[in-house]
């Protein structure tokens, strides 16, 4: 990516545009260079037959209905550029209008609209069929929203990630946008994520477990225990994430029956970070039951790492948790089959003795340590090991008087 940054004006990149000399792809940096609605314009009239631009990100700059429009005409034309990042957080639904004012969005195939003040999708929503990765996160699109893209989305035939954060979806929208997507005749899409809508609930959440996509993100979603079971025995997913939304020990309990017994047989990551009430006894009850390629189990108040899971998944984030007693950690390491092992913020009583246990080796690629405080002899421990296993990364902070 090229990082164009000289002056105010853009007649070189209407000339690097215009001869076909720009690279594949070009971001324009707002602290060096300001667009204006004028100057867009004069952008978008040399981008329309340019054949060798790809990615342009003119995220952060004031382009105004009229430049929209301009590169509203340039998409047009131009049959190259594949993915468009436009406009600030003041772009709102009158430049969005302008920028699909011809129902279409030429060859693009990834559009961010992330943090620009939509609230009408009715102008996008007629012009999706080509686009395959979307990202209307933080826009206040509520339910009204939500209905206008769902619109749109049974004739987005190529779309594979839509990214939905914090727009303040409620049931409602949730089953109306759930419902689109199950119309793409039986296609699904690779990344569905609606972190951050609190207003879900339980309700949203379940909704959703019929959604069609491979990977589900509902972060903060609020889904409690219901939803969690709800989305666990629903359809199958490569990639499940439901950090921070109230799941207990006991639904962590039915999430492991749940996968013991068959559930989710493509399941290859499991997310259920920050669930500060899951505990030994959550983490426990997935030991026995989970065979992943990675669990993230961070901030659930565990105060030890099972042994099960250091042979059943090969990555685990275990952040900001106890890790109990070293040398029975790094026994289970020895013994288990884990490639990456997150530590970060744990609380260690002493670091040096897990370090200087596991130089008999292991099957560890990455052992990742930061944010703990290290003393003399922890350094020791972290200099020694990596002497001794030169292919095992040691990742800690950076030493202070480095």
């Amino acid at each position: 990516m090229a990082w164009i940054k000289p002056s105010a004006e853009v007649d070189d990149l209407v000339q690097l545009l215009a001869s076909n000399t720009s690279p594949p792809s070009l971001t324009l940096l707002r602290a060096k260079r300001t667009l204006t609605s004028r100057t867009a314009v004069a952008l978008a009239r040399a981008l329309a037959p340019n054949t060798s631009l790809l990615d342009l990100c003119i995220a952060g700059h004031d382009i105004g209905e009229e430049g929209s429009a301009a590169f509203a005409d340039a998409l047009r034309v131009n049959g190259t550029l594949v993915s468009l990042q436009i406009g600030h957080a003041q772009f709102g639904d009158k430049a969005l209008a302008a920028l699909c004012r011809h129902g279409a969005l030429g060859a693009l195939r990834r559009l961010d609209l992330a943090r620009r003040s939509l609230v009408d999708l009715d102008p996008l929503s007629r012009c999706m069929a080509v686009l395959e990765d979307l990202d209307l996160s933080h826009n206040a699109l509520a339910d009204t929203g939500l209905h206008a893209l769902a619109l749109g989305v049974p004739s987005a035939m190529r779309l594979k990630a839509l990214r939905l954060d914090c727009v303040g979806a409620t049931p409602g929208g949730a089953a109306m946008l759930a419902l689109a997507l199950r119309s793409r005749r039986g296609q699904e899409i690779d990344v569905l994520s609606l972190a951050g809508n609190a207003s879900l609930g339980p309700a949203g959440v379940v909704v959703l477990g019929d959604a069609p996509a491979r990977a589900l993100v509902l972060d903060g979603c609020a889904g409690g225990d219901e939803g969690a079971l709800a989305i666990i025995e629903g359809r199958h997913r490569v990639h499940l994430s439901m950090n921070d939304c109230g799941v207990t020990a006991e639904a962590a309990a039915g999430m492991a029956r749940a996968l013991a017994a068959g559930a989710q047989p493509l399941l290859e990551a499991l997310s259920l970070a920050r669930n500060g009430l899951m505990g030994d006894t959550g983490a426990e009850a997935l030991a026995g039951a989970v065979a992943l390629a990675r669990l993230d189990l961070s901030l659930t108040g565990a105060t030890r790492i099972p042994a099960g899971l250091l042979s059943r998944v090969d990555a685990l984030m275990f952040m900001g948790n106890e890790a109990g007693d070293e040398a029975a950690l790094a026994s289970a390491i020895m013994q288990g089959s884990l490639r990456q092992l997150s530590l970060s913020g744990c609380a260690l009583a002493s670091p040096a003795a897990l370090l200087d246990a596991l130089h008999g080796g292991c099957p560890l690629a990455t052992l990742e340590l930061g944010g703990i405080a290290l003393g003399e002899d922890d350094w020791r421990a972290v200099d020694a090991l990596r002497a001794r296993l030169p292919a095992l990364d040691v990742a800690v902070d950076k030493r202070a008087d480095a």
